[in-house]
């Protein structure tokens, strides 16, 4: 399985763009592409990720940290619930 894009999250985690995206055939996509590459096949999604710049990178990567910080508000949200 060909891993297009690869990327660390701000609290050290991997996240990647892999066949599991390009190659899905249902609707959502949670994948680091932000669905640039899902279900494209693995031709035109290599095509799609040659195209990114770095600006392109670092927008995805400023997105995923936004996606995280939102995950880890609302978990933290729910725990002060919990008390």
């Amino acid at each position: 399985m060909a891993t297009l894009i690869s990327l660390r999250t701000s609290d050290g985690r991997r996240r990647h763009c892999t066949a599991k995206c390009y190659c899905a055939k249902g609707p959502q996509c949670d994948c680091i592409c932000g669905g640039m590459n899902h279900g494209a096949g693995p031709q035109r999604a290599a095509q799609n990720t040659a195209t990114l710049s770095e600006e392109g990178i670092s927008k995805l990567q400023r997105q995923l940290d936004q996606r995280q910080a939102s995950r880890l508000e609302k978990a933290s949200a729910q725990l002060s619930l919990q008390f």
